[in-house]
């Protein structure tokens, strides 16, 4: 019988793993001596075994299942597995009779239905250990972090203490890279700037370690290490950040200095500023749409003309960048607007059922908020009566008291104000929102047609929800209070002049459209801004 010797450890740095490959290497070729055993190899492998995929592994078992051995030498069980795909395919093996026998130093193996159930067990106690070692690491490391401590290497600047298990100040790197924060603060000098004036006029290296450091800080961990909350006293584990007990680099308004300083130095001037972009996103990928802006000369006329198209910028790869002009996006977004558009007559005579709809509503909720007066006006009364008799009795309550029923008081009431100033404050909000959404489609299709990059990018993101562009198609999710107005179909033949005062003269569809625009308001689903003045000019219709 022909067998392989697999050898594994789980780290590359033999200083951090207890049975390295040598010693195994030893043991198993001593057991082969020792039991005249016919070794077709020997195979080393420096990876874990959590999880599947081990090219040496896999090879090997690949080699047993072609039949050229049909056993395997290891220190022990958990050598070959510690998670339960790589252990069910040591076990089908066994069941196939492609593997037949497996020699371990501290675990004797038969090759008998009992042999191989005890052999299960034991390779599910090596997942079972890897599991729970996982956990407790992962407590621990939290338990550390509640405390304050950083549970990984110290950054540039600091040092791990391994007497107390803490962080504390590198003294020869600490100041260097102070000063060369502050140099940075005072914006007379770039970032590669400070870095090579750390490293080549300062002399800074870095730490020196078993097998690396020594040398000049590269300028990619200089970066990082300007970004790292680290130096401000904070630690940011796996998203979650902790207030350390380290000694902060910079105060948290330097650290945000510093991302200006960084984010500035890598921003590159944009020669164009475009209608659209920031507002349409991919409909596949989700990524931002950008725009490209060509510009062709005609010799036969002496023309320019510039063209500009509108594709994703693919981040995430993988997505097809099929353009769409800007024109097209223009007339899309102008037949949107014509829609919603109305006159500002109608704008007039819709405020006045609103205006009503609202007093009515006003008035539904008098009665709660009267009720809510007469509470804080009790309770105001209990609060003066309360210090009346301290001021005519002092020794009616005990101090306690008379704190405990104040402070009693006194929130009662602030809750109780606060109660009606929001009712008030809500009711105004939504006669604001109403008159913003007629507004809009009053003024927004002639602003738009007229208006500069700022205001037509404004009105598009008002307007729209949501903007989508699919392989050269765009939708446009409207925004849902004018959906309403879109879906009002009278418009179309002139049934928006009003013949009287009242309702019953107009096609009743618009009641419909009102009044569901005014519960989307009332009930609080969404808000409307209002169109800014500067983006129509001075030729804003105000209500």
């Amino acid at each position: 019988m022909a067998y392989f010797i697999y050898n594994r450890k789980s780290q590359e740095d033999d200083a951090r793993q207890v049975q390295s490959i040598g010693d195994q290497r030893k043991l198993n070729e001593e057991l082969v001596e020792r039991l005249g055993l016919d070794v077709v190899e020997c195979l080393d492998e420096a990876m874990s075994a959590k999880r599947p995929g081990r090219p040496v592994f896999s090879e090997m078992l690949e080699r047993i299942e072609r039949g050229e051995a049909s056993g395997i030498i290891a220190w022990h069980p958990d050598r070959l597995a510690r998670n339960a795909v790589d252990a069910g395919r040591i076990i089908d093996l066994l069941d196939t009779g492609r593997l037949t026998d497996l020699k371990f130093h501290s675990y004797t193996f038969e090759n008998t239905p009992e042999g191989k159930w005890m052999l299960q067990i034991v390779l599910s106690q090596s997942k079972y250990f890897v599991d729970k070692l996982s956990k407790d690491v992962g407590r621990g490391m939290r338990s550390k972090l509640e405390k304050g401590h950083f549970p990984h290497r110290a950054g540039p600047g600091y040092l791990n203490d391994r007497n107390d298990r803490t962080i504390a100040v590198d003294p020869e790197r600490f100041p260097m890279l102070r000063r060369a924060i502050e140099t940075l603060l005072t914006g007379a000098y770039s970032v590669p700037q400070v870095h090579s004036i750390l490293n080549n006029d300062w002399g800074y290296r870095t730490r020196r370690t078993r097998k690396t450091g020594g040398g000049p800080l590269p300028l990619s961990k200089f970066y990082t290490f300007l970004s790292n909350r680290f130096i401000t006293g904070q630690m940011v584990v796996k998203g979650e950040v902790w207030e350390g007990k380290h000694q902060p680099m910079v105060t948290v308004q330097e650290f945000e200095q510093l991302q200006r300083i960084i984010k500035g130095a890598s921003i590159q001037p944009q020669r164009y500023e475009f209608d659209f972009t920031g507002v349409i996103r991919c409909g596949i990928c989700g990524c931002q749409v950008t725009a490209d802006q060509r510009v062709k000369h005609y010799p036969s006329t002496g023309n320019t003309r510039r063209y500009v198209y509108y594709h994703c910028t693919n981040s995430k790869g993988g997505c097809r960048k099929v353009s769409i002009t800007e024109p097209e996006i223009e007339r899309q977004i102008g037949d949107l607007l014509g829609r919603v558009e109305l006159s500002e007559e109608f704008r007039q005579w819709c405020l006045r059922p609103a205006k009503t709809w609202f007093d009515q509503e006003n008035g539904r909720d008098c009665a709660s908020l009267d009720s809510l007066q007469k509470e804080l006006m009790l309770a105001e009364r209990r609060k003066s009566g309360l210090m009346s008799d301290r001021l005519f009795n002092p020794d009616i309550y005990t101090a306690e008291e008379f704190k405990s029923q104040k402070e009693m008081l006194d929130g009662e009431i602030n809750q109780l104000k606060s109660s009606i100033r929001q009712a008030e404050q809500k009711l105004e909000e939504d006669r604001k929102t109403i008159e913003n959404i007629l507004d809009f489609a009053v003024n927004a299709p002639r602003c738009f047609a007229t208006g500069d990059t700022k205001t037509r990018k404004q009105i598009a993101m008002q307007m729209g929800a949501k903007y989508l562009l699919t392989l050269g198609k765009l939708e446009i999710v409207p925004h849902p209070l004018l959906v309403p107005i879109l879906t009002f179909k009278p418009l179309e033949n002139g049934s928006d002049k009003y013949k009287s005062d009242g309702l019953r003269d107009v096609d009743p569809s618009w009641s419909t459209i009102r009044d569901a625009i005014l519960t989307l308001v009332r009930n609080g689903e969404y808000s409307f801004p209002r169109l800014s003045p500067a983006s129509c000019g001075s030729g804003l219709t105000e209500p």
